[in-house]
């Protein structure tokens, strides 16, 4: 579980750098990072997972929103990402 506040906000900083657009194939297909962390989370767990609410800076959370919104104006191929 983490507990530093340089890891967590590196994570939550990534979160924001990887951002991109997806559109989902349909049928049989080699799954990719941003697929795989857009249906399980394997990337944004360590941050869900966090019980203390003295170690998630609500500015984390702020950048977060801003980035989905900013990412929804630039097109559908964003909104998989934006909206998860």
């Amino acid at each position: 579980m983490y507990q530093d506040d340089v890891a967590i906000s590196w994570r939550f900083d990534e979160l924001v750098n990887r951002a991109g657009p997806l559109v989902y194939e349909m049928g049989f297909h080699e799954v990719g990072d941003l697929e795989s962390e857009l249906h399980d989370f394997s990337f944004a767990k360590p941050l869900i997972e966090i019980k203390k609410p003295e170690l998630l800076d609500k500015e984390h959370f702020f950048r977060i929103i801003d980035t989905g919104f900013e990412l929804v104006e630039k097109g559908k191929k964003y909104e998989n990402y934006a909206l998860r």
